[in-house]
């Protein structure tokens, strides 16, 4: 909890005063860009902690199992098993301690064939000829010479040890935050689409936010609190991110945005939002994408929808 002297103000020492003393208006601007700056220092040091963390470096052990599959590929997977969500071959699953059921009929992908080309002559090693090129062979470059099938499969389709997971969920007591945010959503002119698992056409994603269409979408779940930590995630994609990603460094720095601008926001009304650490501890390591480095526009849009929270839950 953020203790200690911030532009002289003293942040209290614990989120039960400091939501008491948020109600005297006469302190509360301050106090309240003082509790931002603190949290998000909090925020900092608890990420730094856990990337150095055992549990985060099996994760990522476990990850390095897992292709970003081409467009192509992933069309392929979709038409065998629409369901499927984490795919490898049945070696990595083996490697990962689970095991290829029974029966299963494995996925088919299609993989690239590769041959060193000389770069003198351009003719492949199986077939080159004379040339005066002197670079070693091993040290030639290698060139796409057609494609083979590939057999994987899908996590649903094994058994045996569970997969490292990093657990980001937030918890608490959120119902009356819903609507409240789809207020706020109203305001900023977006709409919001709540998708029960049947309806979801996002993948493995828990919220999506479209610019194109100024829309929200948002994967249903049983844990309001966390379903309120992924629309308050989605809310600050709206008001800071307008355009697409052009690279993934800016994917995970949008990213880190919005979890981070979530954090502070889902503490700020109560609800235990520590687990983000873990999911911008992927998205910074993924991508090299410091945290520090986001802390002005994380601040400004916390602020701006705890004002917007705060004033609307006063009027009800």
């Amino acid at each position: 909890m953020p203790t200690g002297d911030n532009d002289g103000i003293d942040v209290p020492s614990d989120d039960a005063e400091y939501c008491e003393q948020c109600r005297d208006e006469g302190r509360r601007d301050d106090l309240l860009h003082a509790t931002i700056e603190e949290w998000l220092e909090e925020l900092q040091q608890d990420v730094e902690t856990a990337c150095e963390s055992e549990q985060f470096e099996q994760w990522l052990s476990a990850q390095a199992q897992f292709h970003d599959y081409s467009v192509r590929n992933s069309i392929l997977i979709r038409r065998q098993c629409p369901e499927a969500t984490r795919v490898a071959g049945y070696r990595a699953w083996q490697e990962l301690g689970r095991q290829v059921q029974s029966g299963e009929q494995a996925l088919w992908i299609r993989a690239p064939v590769r041959a060193r080309v000389c770069p003198s002559c351009d003719e492949f090693l199986q077939g080159h000829g004379d040339c005066d090129e002197e670079t070693p062979t091993e040290e030639w470059p290698r060139r796409v010479i057609g494609f083979r099938s590939v057999a994987v499969f899908d996590i649903s389709q094994t058994e045996g040890e569970p997969l490292p997971e990093l657990q980001h969920e937030a918890h608490g007591e959120a119902d009356w935050l819903l609507d409240i945010l789809q207020q706020i959503a109203d305001d900023w002119g977006l709409s919001v689409r709540i998708l029960a698992d049947e309806q979801w056409p996002h993948g493995s994603a828990w919220g999506v936010y479209g610019s194109a269409d100024d829309r929200i979408d948002i994967r249903d779940r049983e844990n309001t609190a966390d379903l309120a930590r992924t629309f308050l995630h989605e809310l600050a994609h709206a008001r800071l991110h307008p355009e697409t990603p052009a690279d993934s460094k800016q994917a995970a720095a949008f990213e880190l945005d919005a979890e981070a601008t979530a954090a502070i926001v889902g503490r700020h009304v109560g609800l235990d939002t520590s687990g983000s650490q873990w999911y911008l501890s992927a998205w910074g390591h993924e991508e090299d994408v410091s945290l520090a480095d986001r802390c002005e526009a994380i601040a400004m849009t916390a602020r701006e929808l705890i004002e917007r929270i705060d004033e609307k839950a006063g009027g009800q």
